[in-house]
């Protein structure tokens, strides 16, 4: 299992422990280069979920850095599944203290390009431009403390 699998891995688990007493009906996708990383049917409506791993950083670190990256590609996948499907778009970070959810319909997105790194984990250690929004803490429907869902996990 590469380190791209193994974060995957590692952030199912913890939202498997999340939603597990909460939701009719789940399932993960098993492509690690999905842009989709759940579907969900049992909140107040479906939703099609990117699930992002970041416990080396706290959320309060992330809004000092300037806030978490929202890639293009990816909110484009997620639109896409909406308007086909209507499963409604969140992207769901894990950091250090808590797990933070986003209802995409409801930011207020501003796309930039920089350079970036090509993946987060991963052998790819190369640059490319991308297109990317920062999306802030403040703006998360959802917040999970998260010590109550770590104790099946692991990296």
């Amino acid at each position: 299992m590469d380190l791209i699998e193994k974060a995957e891995k590692k952030g199912r688990d913890i939202v498997y422990n999340l939603i597990k007493d909460k939701v009719d009906n789940y399932e993960f996708t098993e492509w690690k280069y999905a842009a989709v990383d759940l579907f969900v049917t049992g909140f107040t409506d479906t939703a099609a979920i990117e699930i992002k791993d970041r416990e080396d950083y706290t959320a309060d670190k992330i809004e000092e850095l300037g806030g978490m990256y929202l890639m293009k590609n990816k909110y484009d996948s997620l639109m896409y599944i909406q308007d086909v499907s209507g499963y409604t778009p969140y992207f769901l970070a894990i950091f250090k203290d808590k797990i933070v959810m986003w209802n995409l319909n409801r930011l207020n997105i501003e796309w930039t390009k920089d350079v970036l790194p090509n993946t987060t984990y991963g052998e790819n250690k190369g640059e490319g431009e991308k297109e990317f929004a920062y999306i802030h803490i403040k703006d998360a429907i959802r917040f999970y403390e998260t010590k109550h869902y770590k104790q099946h996990s692991q990296r």
